[in-house]
């Protein structure tokens, strides 16, 4: 708002038609005109209130550097692989995890290597 680049739709602004059975202290444009740095300046400030939540959420997502949210999107991914992988290998049996030499179709000299 310091900057002053909000675009508001005339509509929106003025509150859809039934705009005018509203006092004048809840219309928006009047809160927005009317905010000072003084505390309770505004007997009604909600509408200026949800419109700066609003602008403080975009300001946080649009300021997102892609690169970086795609690099992370891509780790979160392989991360999830790879648990899957280990858990469906887990619940394969016996297995997993199972070293020796066959001979004749058997395991022989088996151990477990534990991870």
């Amino acid at each position: 708002m310091t900057q002053h680049r909000l675009v508001v739709d005339e509509e929106v602004a003025r509150g859809g038609e039934g705009w005018k059975s509203l006092a004048l202290e809840m219309n928006f444009i009047h809160q927005l005109t009317h905010i000072t740095r003084e505390r309770n300046c505004l007997r009604h400030d909600d509408r200026v209130d949800c419109v700066a939540g609003a602008v403080g959420h975009l300001v946080r997502v649009l300021a997102q550097d892609p690169e970086h949210a795609r690099k992370t999107l891509l780790e979160d991914e392989k991360d999830r692989w790879i648990a899957q992988w280990f858990n469906e290998a887990a619940e394969s049996g016996p297995r997993f995890g199972r070293r020796g030499v066959m001979r004749n179709g058997e395991f022989t000299e088996v151990w477990q290597v534990s991870f």
